[in-house]
């Protein structure tokens, strides 16, 4: 790994939990514990660092953050007070769920239409490109081997708002 891409691993006596510095062209971008890296990265260089990452932007409008061709109620996020303006969010794809049928509606999700645009059987999983309907933007989904959707086919895709980590 390049300078700008190394990554530092101390411990804190009091937890004896690895920490683990990634330094940004030279100031600490972020410094936590590997699995707090991977599911609540504080920025866009950690999220895409470690792992695969959908980028997510939006506005927060009255009662909904909106995206680009859905939107989550604001009152489903984790701390709806701190979103104002425009918003960012790294999204995993393992944390968007594909369905054939609408499941169940719950007020702690949030669901919308969309066609698979690519796919991939990768042995342990497939690899979907998702565009939502009426969008132009692709969601990346990570499926297991099991499920298995075909080009163009009509989807619903389910997310969950405490999946996805707000980026400064």
């Amino acid at each position: 790994m390049g300078s700008s891409h190394s990554v530092s691993i101390s411990s804190s006596p009091a937890s004896r939990a690895p920490t683990h510095n990634l330094p940004n062209q030279g100031h600490i971008e972020q410094a936590d514990d590997p699995r707090a890296l991977y599911a609540r990265p504080r920025t866009r260089f950690v999220a895409g660092f470690i792992g695969r990452t959908n980028f997510l932007e939006g506005e927060v409008r009255g009662g909904d953050v909106v995206f680009d061709h859905f939107a989550i109620k604001l009152g489903a996020f984790d701390k709806p007070g701190e979103l104002q303006g425009r918003v960012a969010f790294s999204l995993r794809p393992q944390s968007i769920h594909l369905f054939r049928h609408r499941p169940p509606a719950a007020d702690t999700v949030c669901m919308f239409t969309g066609h698979i645009a690519q796919r991939a059987y990768l042995g342990e999983h497939r690899d979907y490109l998702v565009r939502p309907e009426g969008s132009a933007r692709e969601l990346r989904v990570t499926a297991r081997p099991h499920e298995v959707f075909e080009m163009n086919e009509r989807v619903w895709l389910e997310l969950h708002p405490a999946q996805l980590a707000r980026l400064e």
